[in-house]
Formats: structure tokens, sequence, C-alpha cells
């Protein structure tokens, strides 16, 4: 009786100890970090960044962010303002996307955020 409680007390450390998982495992193998820089990386001539959308006096940018964050940075210009104002979206999810909208029922301009394929949020830019 002893020598078989030892065998099913190791068979039961041997499972659980194999299914353990460590934090390591679960994270991406990229190490995504949300460091959004200042307008500046846009005013070279090295096609980091493009237009996203236009309306009115608001224009949406975007800088790529390669690998360390694959949603990039988006930068919202207000040229009636005169005025950058960098969008903080604190992720560097890739299925992130902002875009501009308009709100026929409340006639505001709006910054849309979607995250895979989701409205997540809308700010008024009319205030």
């Amino acid at each position: 009786m002893r020598g078989f409680m030892g065998i099913i007390v190791a068979v039961f450390f041997t499972a659980s100890a194999s299914a353990t998982t460590s934090v390591e495992d679960l994270l991406p193998g990229t190490p995504y970090q949300y460091n959004p820089p200042s307008f500046e990386v846009c005013t070279g001539d090295d096609g980091r960044c493009e237009e996203v959308s236009r309306h009115d006096e608001y224009i949406l940018v975007h800088a790529k962010g390669e690998e360390t964050c694959p949603a990039g940075y988006y930068f919202l210009l207000n040229s009636k303002a005169q005025e950058i104002v960098p969008v903080e979206t604190i992720t560097c999810d890739p299925t992130l996307r902002a875009s501009l909208a308009y709100n026929t029922k409340t006639k505001q301009r709006l910054l849309v955020i979607e995250q895979q394929g989701v409205v997540r949020g809308s700010v008024a830019l009319d205030q």
C-alpha cells in the first residue's frame, strides 16, 4: 500500500509541475512599448508619417511605430488654432486605428478610436 501511495503522489506532482506556465510564455515575442515621440518625427521626408484623415481644419497624422509599437502614434493638427495635439492611445495593439468622423445628429466632428475592428470610443473636437 505504501508503494502504491508513493506512485500516486509522484504522478500527481509530475502532472502539476508540467502544467505550470511562466509569465514569459504569455507575453508576446516582441516587447511592445508605448513611448510616443514628439511631432518632430514627422518633419523629415523619410515617409515615417502620413495623413490619415482631414475634416475642415482638423488633420489626423499617423507616425509609424515600427517593431516596438506596431500601432504607431497619432497627432491631431488644428490648422485654425495653429496647434498640434498628440493622441494618447496608450496601446501598441496593431489593430488600433484612429479616424475623423462627423456626427450628423449632434453636428459634431469626432476623433474615433477603433481596436480589433470595434469602435472603442470617440472624442468631440468641437467645443
